[in-house]
């Protein structure tokens, strides 16, 4: 049921044209849930390695003084991974296509922070 919940949230962000799919992780590492529109099985397997990404994104922010940053943007020949702090505690980490215009899926995902958490009990 709570997948099921999880992923009614996230249809309308899946639903935007240049969202790939999107992964739900802990600070730690955890992957907490996944949701792709396409090319599942070409991402699945960089969930965890990217997730580790999200472990030290308060590292990022201290190795350019800026405090806790808003998203990591990380640029592929392919495709995009853009980490946004959802919590102190949980992540979402979207996978867009390489030309995909960042601001639209990012302030939908800001937009619906609160909804996102209550969603995955955060």
């Amino acid at each position: 049921m709570e997948a099921e919940h999880i992923n009614n949230v996230l249809n309308p962000l899946l639903a935007l044209r240049s969202v790939i799919g999107c992964a739900l992780v802990t600070r730690d590492g955890i992957v907490r849930h996944y949701s792709f529109n396409r090319e599942e099985e070409r991402y699945k397997p960089s969930i965890p390695v990217l997730s580790r990404m999200c472990t030290s994104f308060e590292e990022f922010g201290k190795a350019f003084e800026g405090g806790n940053p808003k998203y990591i943007l990380l640029s592929t020949e392919t495709a995009m991974v853009l980490a946004v702090r959802l919590s102190s505690e949980l992540f979402i980490m979207l996978f867009l296509d390489k030309d995909a215009d960042i601001n639209r899926p990012y302030r939908w995902v800001i937009s619906n922070r609160q909804e996102i958490l209550s969603a995955v009990g955060g």
